[in-house]
């Protein structure tokens, strides 16, 4: 299906809205280890710096990336030549906005430190995306109404990762 910028298409969504503040945010919540730390616009702060302060505490730390986008513009198939795939990707990359990046900090032995998921501002007004996608994001979870609203600056976010030690 062709890509849409602000098209809905039937999908549904929960009238049920969060609004959780950072005076609310569990105590408990932080200090477990393989529980995602779900980071918004008002918690970021505070929650690069349990990032900063997991890689900090280990001699050798491992880092893991991943990253949540709305879908594909253009796909290729693969066995495509590497090169034809890359180009495919980087197309796709270069023109759709993440909605989520996660990150997970372990140790060389195997210890989780502490896993975030760093929710990106995207609306899908004003987005490119894919229907099948926004769908299967929405049954796993992904609360599009919420990222519209309290959703963090991509920019302040790799401003951060950047700058930090």
């Amino acid at each position: 299906r062709r890509p849409r910028r602000g098209c809905l298409n039937d999908i549904m969504y929960s009238s049920e809205t969060w609004s959780q503040s950072a005076a609310g945010w569990s105590a408990a919540h932080r200090k477990v280890a393989d529980q995602p730390r779900e980071v918004w616009s008002w918690n970021f702060d505070a929650e690069f710096d349990e990032l900063l302060n997991a890689v900090a505490h280990e001699r050798s730390p491992v880092l893991a990336l991943d990253t949540e986008f709305p879908g594909f513009l253009r796909e290729d198939l693969p066995y495509a030549e590497r090169s034809v795939r890359y180009r495919a990707l980087r197309q796709n990359v270069d023109h759709l906005r993440p909605i989520q990046v996660g990150i997970a900090v372990g140790g060389h032995s195997g210890t989780l430190r502490g896993t975030w998921t760093f929710n990106l501002w995207f609306d899908l007004d004003t987005e490119w995306y894919t229907d099948e996608s926004v769908c299967f994001l929405t049954n796993a979870g992904v609360d599009f109404p919420r990222h519209a609203a309290e959703g963090l600056d991509p920019d302040a976010l790799a401003w951060k990762l950047s700058t930090s030690p």
